[in-house]
């Protein structure tokens, strides 16, 4: 299939009426083509990528349950997607376009059965130099992007990290380093070492931000790029230790 994107002026247009069709988003009812009223609204462009379907999730989805199925989700999505350039993935035309369309029932009820003040315009639109991290559809393509190994057994290990719990995602995507793909890995790395070695899978939040912290005051006076994978990996490794035995006394 051919991936289509908004017109830059319908998508304005739907991110200045946000208020004016918030039930629209509540209903999920098909009424982009009817609020455009036979305008030409969207284009086809020329890249072709493979049909996919997301996985929706049930009523009252529990967080654990939200997790895996976001780790589902990015695999099927960046597989279909996989051969979008970085660039062309930064569209915030396409992704919208995909999320009010293509793929909205997958949307709605992923985020809107309890959705927050922002809900819709986070998960609908793009907005801000991370906003591509939070559409609904986007954060999967780039979860997958900044995490696929090609060279391992199981490409999507570090996404399945990457998807430990919402808290550790955000931590982490949330930083300006994290479209670079070696940074991402050597933090992973040592977040997947650190947990199978202390058989710790729950409760990692807080000392995790410690050491994100500790990463960034480091990148303050260190290149972080030519630390290298493996060594941010150790570096990550033995901060979540250190912080992981002052919690222990």
């Amino acid at each position: 299939m051919y991936l289509c994107y908004f017109d830059e002026k319908a998508y304005e247009d739907l991110e200045n009426n946000i208020v004016k069709n918030k039930d629209h988003y509540f209903d999920n009812d098909d009424w982009v083509s009817e609020h455009f009223k036979g305008k030409n609204y969207f284009h086809r462009s020329r890249i072709e990528v493979n049909s996919v379907e997301l996985q929706h999730l049930p009523a009252n989805a529990s967080e654990s349950m939200k997790n895996e199925n976001d780790l589902i989700n990015v695999r099927l999505l960046y597989n279909a997607f996989k051969d979008l350039t970085p660039f062309q993935a930064c569209s915030k035309e396409l992704w919208s376009y995909l999320a009010h369309v293509q793929f909205k029932d997958y949307v709605h009820s992923r985020w809107m059965r309890n959705p927050g003040k922002r809900t819709i315009a986070t998960r609908y639109f793009v907005n801000g130099s991370q906003g591509i991290f939070h559409n609904a559809i986007s954060r999967l393509w780039w979860f997958g992007h900044i995490t696929y190994q090609h060279d391992e057994k199981n490409p999507y290990k570090l996404t399945k990290v990457l998807l430990t719990n919402q808290q550790v995602c955000m931590d982490l995507i949330d930083e300006p380093y994290s479209f670079n793909r070696e940074i991402v890995k050597g933090m992973l790395t040592g977040l997947k070492r650190f947990m199978d070695d202390y058989e710790i899978y729950r409760g990692i939040t807080d000392i995790w931000r410690d050491c994100v912290q500790y990463i960034n005051r480091k990148g303050a006076i260190v290149n972080l790029d030519a630390l290298g994978a493996d060594t941010l990996s150790d570096t990550v490794y033995d901060t979540l230790k250190k912080y992981h035995n002052k919690r222990q006394k």
